[in-house]
């Protein structure tokens, strides 16, 4: 007579052994994005607000994050961004209302670092006249010294 108890170890064992290699370690679907304004020199002026939106380039997202955070340091750290590539706006509100745009990539074998340069800014004195910075001007492009505007 043959017995059943060697077949049926044999039986669970090779189900037991299946089933742990189909449980294996998967990536992270998140990742942490640290958002960093860099100030002109001899600046101590801070970011007071920034509105931040994440939006998918293959347009299978909009406003993945849309949020105001107010930066500690001139920095902002977002938690569990979904990884993938970002059209990220940036509008930084208050003293520098400065709009930054990029287009980026994230996921957790890049270091998910962003800088953005913040633009000079003077303090506000009451009394004192506002010159506004002066553009270049390209003088080839006016209709008085363009020739082909008296044809």
């Amino acid at each position: 007579m043959n017995k059943p108890y060697p077949w049926l170890i044999l039986i669970v064992l090779l189900f037991s052994t299946s089933v742990s290699l189909a449980q294996r370690r998967r990536k992270a679907d998140s990742v942490t994005v640290t958002i960093r304004f860099t100030r002109p020199f001899l600046s101590n002026r801070t970011v007071d607000s920034v509105l931040v939106f994440f939006d998918r380039t293959n347009h299978t997202g909009a406003g993945i994050i849309k949020q105001v955070f107010h930066p500690k340091n001139n920095e902002i750290i977002i938690h569990k961004v979904p990884e993938g590539r970002y059209f990220i706006g940036i509008l930084c509100m208050g003293m520098y209302q400065k709009f930054f745009s990029d287009i980026t990539f994230i996921n957790k074998a890049r270091s998910n670092d962003l800088k953005f340069k913040l633009p000079h800014s003077d303090p506000y004195l009451p009394g004192l006249a506002y010159i506004p910075p002066v553009s270049a001007m390209n003088l080839h492009k006016l209709i008085i010294t363009n020739g082909r505007s008296f044809k």
